[in-house]
């Protein structure tokens, strides 16, 4: 990610702005997916800019403990909880922002991916 980043033109900010716990809808338990070596049930949220945003606020966690976001009670792969873009907005305000690679579109957001669902764009908010 920090490659393409780089290639783009973005200057990669933070190892890792946040780190998304996945956990199950049911039980809040966290969620254990598959992997090689341990189950994976963690995803980075890696953040990148052009030019140095304004902090509006500081104090927001980098962990954020959340289940998979669901449309018609099946997972979205890849997609993020919509708290990912809420707490953005809540360091940096409302400024422009683009989510790369997104699965769906935000209000507020231009969304920009290969397989962008436009169909029911506010299912994760």
């Amino acid at each position: 990610g920090r490659d393409i980043m780089r290639a783009w033109g973005f200057k990669h900010v933070e190892s890792v702005l946040f780190v998304w716990i996945k956990t199950t809808s049911r039980t809040g338990k966290p969620f254990y997916g598959t992997g090689y070596y341990t189950g994976g049930n963690a995803e980075y949220v890696l953040f990148g800019r052009k030019k140095q945003p304004p902090v509006a606020k500081r104090g927001v966690s980098q962990i954020i403990l959340e289940p998979h976001p669901r449309k018609n009670g099946k997972i979205i792969h890849s997609a993020k909880p919509a708290c990912v873009r809420d707490h953005l907005v809540t360091l940096f305000g409302d400024i422009p922002r683009v989510e790369l690679f997104a699965r769906q579109t935000a209000l507020g957001w231009d969304s920009i991916g290969d397989q962008l669902d436009t169909s029911n764009s506010d299912v994760l908010h």
